[in-house]
């Protein structure tokens, strides 16, 4: 077999294991690690679960580490083009060969595992590919993102110097209970003994959860709050310490913020991710930062600074073109989808808005169109090609959008289109080269875009 057969093959053999689906429990992964001699301790790790904002956190962190001159692997999920973006290195993917390599070596494991505990998962396999790879090339500090939940997500068999939970949010409830506080129970499950917390601004029932689990685990917790911010304004009875976040400005070109303690005072710190929430995941990545430091990592302010206005992350409030404008964004969840709305009506007012469209189908569809309806003054529904589970189709999605506007009183106008770049062309010839488009609702939708090299101008 020739090298590009071989690559293609590794390639089609992770598609393929999605067939086994998701099993929650630690098992495989834990006996995969054992057979490959437990790379995940090789290298010190910050663990990042949460429901919205994982991956810009991940993201800040891992250039900042980078930006102090450290070798920083990054394991995030889903991917939007290429498999290979899931595992880098200094913001560099993995190789094709060095990913076919890693996964000849893992596949004659499985086998053993299967045996004992059943066919090992896509994301197991994934998640043991980056423990290799990192620990082969000797990170100096992994940031590995949670893939769904944390207590029984595969990546939950590292042992983190610092544990990360971003907001948590209704999602995945199918996976991850019915209310909030057994949503927040999942997440917290990454927490571990005497290691630091790193908490961002919850709902206060998602607070006392991680609160409870933290003091449990005898874990410090550094809470983000945002200031003046009165829904979250619960108090950690056992004093956890506080870095209070104050919003100075957010606009077309990013936004500034002020950080206090309590290790530190930081002002005017800005970045280039558009949008406010992204101030709130800057402000817990600084704080990640300087606990860090505390904890002997070389990294400082300046560090922060530097990297901090160059961060980029496609598909999250990202602006692609001109004329019109259009802005991918992942908004999948009702949490995601008030941030974008937010960010789209406060940095672009007075624009005419026109969304595209796809879901899958086990997400709060009604409630995400409920959130974002009133924001748009029209509507392409598609449909994602590709994606973990399902997508709704986009007839379907078109008419629960309808029935919403017409309870809602509004009067944007809905449409379809099955073809995704079919319905981002409707879109932009609805717009007119003075509006806006803006796809949201799946990031295997905004994978699938990006794919066509002339959607970047």
């Amino acid at each position: 077999m020739d090298k590009a057969a071989e690559i293609k093959a590794g390639l089609d053999y992770l598609a393929g294991l999605d067939r086994f689906g998701m099993k929650l429990t630690l098992d495989r992964i834990q006996a995969l690690m054992e057979l490959l001699g437990q790379p995940q301790q090789a290298f010190p790790v910050v663990h990042i679960a949460g429901t919205n904002g994982k991956g810009s956190t991940a993201r800040f962190i891992a250039a900042v580490m980078q930006n102090a001159g450290l070798n920083v692997g990054l394991f995030t999920s889903p991917h939007l083009i290429r498999y290979n973006e899931r595992i880098q290195i200094n913001g560099e993917p993995i190789s094709d060969a060095a990913l076919s390599a890693l996964i000849n070596q893992v596949k004659p494991l499985v086998p053993q595992v299967t045996a004992e505990h059943g066919h090992p998962t896509e994301f197991e396999i994934s998640t043991a590919t980056a423990f290799l790879h990192f620990a082969l090339e000797q990170v100096d500090l992994a940031i590995i993102e949670v893939g769904l939940g944390g207590m029984w997500d595969s990546t939950n068999v590292v042992q983190p110097v610092l544990s990360v939970i971003t907001p948590v949010s209704m999602d995945h409830m199918s996976r991850l209970g019915d209310t909030l506080a057994e949503i927040a129970a999942q997440k917290a499950g990454i927490i571990k003994h005497e290691t630091p917390v790193v908490c961002g601004p919850q709902q206060p029932v998602a607070a006392e959860v991680i609160a409870k689990a933290a003091k449990a685990a005898n874990a410090r917790v550094y809470w983000v709050k945002e200031a003046d911010v009165t829904e979250h304004n619960w108090e950690d009875p056992d004093n956890g310490q506080v870095a209070t976040l104050y919003p100075v400005t957010w606009n077309k070109q990013g936004g500034v913020f002020h950080l206090t303690g309590p290790l530190e005072q930081w002002n005017n710190i800005a970045i280039s991710l558009l949008g406010k929430h992204q101030l709130v995941n800057a402000a817990v990545a600084a704080t990640c930062c300087q606990i860090l430091a505390e904890l002997g990592f070389p990294v400082g302010e300046t560090d922060v600074r530097e990297a901090f206005v160059k961060t980029t992350w496609p598909g999250r409030f990202d602006v692609v073109s001109e004329h019109p404008m259009v802005i991918l964004d992942g908004a999948h969840n009702v949490a995601g989808a008030q941030a974008l709305r937010q960010s789209l009506q406060e940095l672009f007012p007075h624009m005419r808005k026109v969304l595209v469209m796809g879901m899958l189908a086990e997400k709060q569809i009604t409630e995400v169109l409920s959130v974002l309806l009133p924001c748009a003054d029209q509507l392409v529904c598609t449909a994602p090609a590709g994606g973990r589970t399902a997508p709704v189709t986009a007839v379907e999605l078109a008419a629960l959008a309808k029935d919403i506007a017409q309870r809602q009183g509004l009067s944007c106008s809905i449409e379809w289109q099955n073809d995704a770049y079919a319905a981002l062309q409707t879109a932009e010839q609805a717009a007119g080269p003075d509006g806006l488009v803006c796809v949201c609702g799946s990031l295997y939708l905004i994978g699938e875009l990006l794919e066509n090299p002339e959607l970047r101008n």
